[in-house]
């Protein structure tokens, strides 16, 4: 395995074990609410890379 990939790997373990914390780790929904998303209608999507 090249050095860089190893290197990768090892940081994805660290995230992957870091321990949940609610006041750090939270998110907020940006959906309406009361809106029903379920039903027909025009949704625009915006993705970025």
């Amino acid at each position: 395995m090249s050095p860089t990939l190893t290197k990768s790997l090892n940081a994805y373990k660290e995230i992957e074990t870091m321990p949940y914390h609610p006041t750090i780790h939270h998110r907020r929904s940006i959906r309406l609410k009361g809106y029903d998303y379920s039903q027909s209608g025009l949704y625009f999507v915006t993705i970025n890379n």
